[in-house]
């Protein structure tokens, strides 16, 4: 799922690169017309460009905070929290043999003094 929803993500980010595609196409056309110079349409794609940069990145802002949402409502553990849990687990494990492995082990005690009674 999560990757279905990255696929979509990444589908509206290249509607946003096709915009760079057009600001050039359109910039171009405005001076063979000569109704700009080509240094002020170096000017402007740069400013148009820098514009649709920044719109880009808010994009992939809200989409990843989208997916985030999505998956945490949807109950869905992220790989990071898995590995997360893995290490906890793996520590745990690691402090539950050194535990049990010591020979005067207080839990050992109390279990073979309570048989004894």
């Amino acid at each position: 799922m999560e990757e279905f929803l990255k696929k979509v993500a990444f589908l509206g980010l290249g509607t946003v690169t096709a915009t760079k595609e057009k600001i050039e196409e359109g910039i171009g056309r405005l001076i063979k017309r000569g109704e700009i110079s080509a240094a002020q349409g170096k000017k402007l794609a740069t400013k148009l460009l820098s514009e649709a940069d920044r719109t880009r990145k808010e994009l992939a802002k809200k989409i990843e905070e989208g997916i985030k949402e999505t998956m945490a409502k949807a109950g869905v553990a992220r790989m990071k929290d898995i590995e997360a849990l893995n290490r906890r687990i793996k520590r745990l494990e690691k402090k539950l043999a050194e535990h049990i492995s010591k020979p005067g082990d207080t839990t050992s005690k109390k279990k073979s003094s309570s048989t004894k009674r």
